[in-house]
């Protein structure tokens, strides 16, 4: 749909007026938003506004870009011709806490105005990509996204993404502001940066240029320094010229901290109202809880030995309410997680969840939920090491090797025979081995298909440690 409309330069910026004629036709109203494309295929957004002339009439105008407008073809009467290409969208039709899914569609799921109050306008343009505009007076550029954001995409998952943002990027963005002025996530780890803009990339097709990042190091820069900080973090998709390092003595990573953003409120918003949706879908399920927590172990967590014993594992952050989700998440799967715990410590002040008991130790790792390369090493090496473990794995194995009474049992770990005989009763017990009458009327020992996973999670275990290792 055409529209004609009469352009004015006024205080540096450009107005457009429409004929009430035009209003008429085409049913607009004050505060509609436009999407509108100029003859050379420009898109740009606006918003309809009541004007009053000098005579103290009153028309319907909207706002053109300036970069936009200096380059508009006009004829002798101001007059330029744009295409309709749609209205923003009217309230919308999912009602609040509804999600569907495989997907979010985010021309339903976006409300109606920003965190900060302002109106968040979407536009339809096509069947696959939305454009996103938060209409403020400041950072809100608008953004194009997919109208349909997947939970999983290739290797992605977008709980995943909203779990590592729960631990390393609410921490980050504005919270003093009205609104929320840029998305960002900082991480020290190389791999999960590349990581998160592989994610944002792929769910939500952020090309990896548009990120810029501050580099955080501890001791001091020189010229060489600084060139391999660069060149280190540019591995990871970041483009270096969009890279600067900064010195902050109380950074002690080696590599320094990596901290990544996106400046606009559009955009920011809108991942937050995302990010905020995911995290109601996380205690849906538990497949939907392991993948939040997968990216949670991404940042904020840690592993506590206790003379190279595992002793826990540790989440913090900086408030109560996120310390209890944490939490919350943790029962749902059957973690044993205590209650949150405030703790003053020379970085600040914080609080913390801690994930204790062997089993616990032991689901963490079947369900793959240390997604930290570096973590679940030292989590998967703790584990083996683990008193618990070592007798499992041993008494397991040695049944298995043809060790079927528990004479020879004992002889084979070098076990007394009452002691054998106590541990082969709590085998016995815990569902992993069963005795079974031979021919000669002797009890055999043998393991149960649950006794053979586990001996089969130990020594998958093992090879992964041993590959670490090597590598």
């Amino acid at each position: 749909m055409s529209l004609s409309a009469k352009i004015y330069k006024k205080n540096g910026s450009y107005l457009a007026t429409i004929k009430r004629s035009i209003v008429k036709r085409i049913d607009l109203k004050e505060g509609t938003g436009l999407l509108l494309k100029t003859m050379d295929g420009r898109i740009f957004p606006t918003v309809i506004r009541r004007h009053t002339s000098d005579h103290g009439k009153f028309m319907l105008s909207f706002t053109i870009p300036k970069e936009i407008a200096v380059n508009l073809p006009v004829t002798k009467g101001r007059t330029v011709n744009l295409h309709l290409v749609s209205r923003s969208r009217e309230p919308p039709a999912q009602k609040k806490g509804e999600i569907k899914t495989p997907s979010i569609d985010l021309y339903r799921s976006l409300p109606l105005n920003t965190h900060g109050g302002r109106p968040f306008y979407i536009f339809e343009i096509n069947h696959e990509n939305i454009l996103v505009w938060a209409y403020t007076k400041k950072r809100a550029n608008p953004f194009i996204l997919p109208r349909q954001i997947p939970l999983k995409k290739e290797a992605f998952s977008l709980l995943e993404v909203a779990g590592a943002f729960f631990s390393e990027g609410l921490k980050a963005r504005t919270t003093t502001a009205k609104h929320i002025e840029r998305l960002e996530f900082s991480n020290a780890d190389e791999e999960q940066i590349k990581w998160f803009l592989e994610s944002m990339k792929s769910l939500f097709n952020i090309p990896l240029e548009t990120w810029r990042a501050h580099i955080l190091y501890g001791e001091i820069l020189d010229e060489e320094t600084l060139s391999k900080l660069k060149k280190l973090w540019a591995k990871q998709g970041l483009n270096l010229k969009n890279i600067a390092v900064y010195r902050n003595v109380s950074v002690s990573a080696k590599q320094g901290i990596c901290c990544m953003y996106i400046e606009g409120i559009t955009l920011a918003e809108a991942f937050f109202e995302i990010y905020n949706i995911c995290k109601k879908l996380a205690s849906t399920s538990e497949e939907r809880t392991i993948f939040f927590l997968r990216g949670v172990f991404r940042g904020d967590v840690g592993i506590h030995l206790h003379k190279n014993r595992l002793k826990s594992v540790n989440f913090s952050t900086d408030t109560r309410k996120n310390a209890k989700f944490f939490h919350d998440l943790c029962k749902i799967i059957g973690l044993n997680a205590s209650d949150p715990a405030y703790f003053r410590g020379l970085k600040g002040e914080y609080w913390y969840v801690e994930i204790t008991g062997y089993e616990s130790f032991k689901k963490i790792i079947e369900l793959d939920i240390c997604a930290h390369a570096k973590r679940s090493y030292i989590l998967k090496k703790s584990f083996l090491d683990h008193r618990t473990s070592r007798s499992l794995r041993g008494y397991l194995k040695a049944i298995e090797k043809g060790a079927k009474t528990t004479r020879a049992i004992a002889d084979k770990l070098n076990r007394s025979i009452v002691s054998a005989q106590a541990y082969v009763r709590k085998l016995e017990r815990e569902g992993l081995v069963s005795r079974i009458q031979s021919k000669g009327n002797q009890l055999r020992i043998n393991l149960t298909d649950k006794g053979r996973q586990l001996l089969s999670l130990f020594e998958r275990i093992d090879q992964e440690v041993r590959s670490k290792e090597q590598s």
